[in-house]
């Protein structure tokens, strides 16, 4: 696949991004995802079939691409993929055009850009040497939306094992690399002693965490507030509030009620 530009403006939420007084990108040099899970709404966005979505294209020009964006690029945070994930599985790299997420970090921090990288593979861990070198400049987000590999392999057919993330998350903490865990989406039937089994198991690893619904559900709005509201007692009883982010994605979302005090929560 062939593409006319590849660094653009984004209007994520700030929750991913290091600097947010400087320009956000998105810089996706896929499309499609091999991991293929089913809540996937970039798929939904362009309307394409599981089938399709499942085999990514990578983009052949991305790099030729970068080298003449960024000298006219103003430095900015990137986020490495807002639509597919950098580190696919080696059994779709069918091609070399399949091995450019290293050349295009090393172009982007060279250059002066803080680089946010949110994936669900411990395939980030090959490029630890240069996180290590740029330390200040990057931050490595892995989502993890269960404990339970069961429930993965319903809704994350494609992507790596739940304790192999954990795993890489552990690994780039110990190296002091800024990490985040990405609870999105929170899927209706997720029971709380899952998210407390996360955050006492990553406690001492992820520096944000980030909290999100199905962006294209409306309906599970109201599952969502309750759940915020349990998760924001947990969060605030661990003297964490300063680092977990709550996305809200649609403009009707629900206010969550003002929390009880902790002594009145009872959910476990």
């Amino acid at each position: 696949m062939i593409r006319k530009t590849l660094l653009n403006l984004t209007k994520i939420e700030a929750a991913y991004f290091t600097e947010e007084d400087m320009p956000h990108y998105g810089l996706n040099h896929y499309l499609g995802c091999a991991h293929n899970c089913l809540y996937c709404y970039a798929r939904r966005m362009l309307r394409m079939s599981r089938e399709q979505w499942s085999e990514p294209d990578p983009v052949e020009n991305a790099l030729e691409l970068l080298r003449e964006e960024i000298p006219r690029t103003k430095p900015g945070t990137v986020m490495l993929c807002s639509m597919t994930d950098a580190y696919q599985p080696l059994r779709v790299r069918h091609s070399r055009s399949f091995f450019q997420t290293r050349p295009i970090l090393e172009m982007l921090l060279e250059a002066g850009f803080y680089v946010v990288i949110q994936t669900k593979s411990p395939g980030v861990l090959a490029d630890l040497d240069l996180f290590q070198e740029y330390r200040k400049r990057v931050r490595i987000g892995m989502t993890i939306i269960t404990p339970d590999d069961l429930v993965r392999r319903k809704w994350e057919p494609g992507a790596p094992a739940i304790e192999s993330r954990i795993a890489a998350i552990q690994m780039l903490s110990m190296k002091d690399i800024p990490t985040q865990v990405s609870i999105e989406p929170l899927l209706p039937g997720t029971k709380y002693k899952d998210i407390v089994s996360l955050v006492s198991r990553l406690y001492f690893n992820a520096d944000r965490w980030i909290l999100g619904v199905l962006n294209y559900r409306t309906d599970y709005d109201v599952y969502y507030s309750d759940m915020r509201n349990y998760l924001e007692s947990l969060f605030d009883s661990c003297g964490m509030m300063d680092r977990v982010y709550f996305k809200q994605e649609h403009a009707a979302f629900p206010a969550p009620a003002e929390r009880k005090d902790q002594k009145d929560v009872q959910k476990t």
